[in-house]
């Protein structure tokens, strides 16, 4: 559960937040939760664009 958590809420907080919330000492540590997946990475640019007056699709 704790993998899970840390996975699914990286994308979601900033990387300093996650690491205080699970408890590492490093910046590292946390890090290893860090995984671009094609999804995330499409959510990502999708977000961006949406900020680009005028873009439609």
């Amino acid at each position: 559960m704790r993998h899970t958590f840390g996975t699914e809420r990286v994308g979601l907080m900033g990387i300093d937040e996650l690491r205080a919330l699970m408890g590492h000492e490093t910046i590292q540590m946390t890090l290893r939760y860090s995984k671009v997946t094609s999804r995330r990475a499409e959510e990502v640019a999708q977000r961006a664009f949406e900020k680009i007056p005028n873009y439609r699709q």
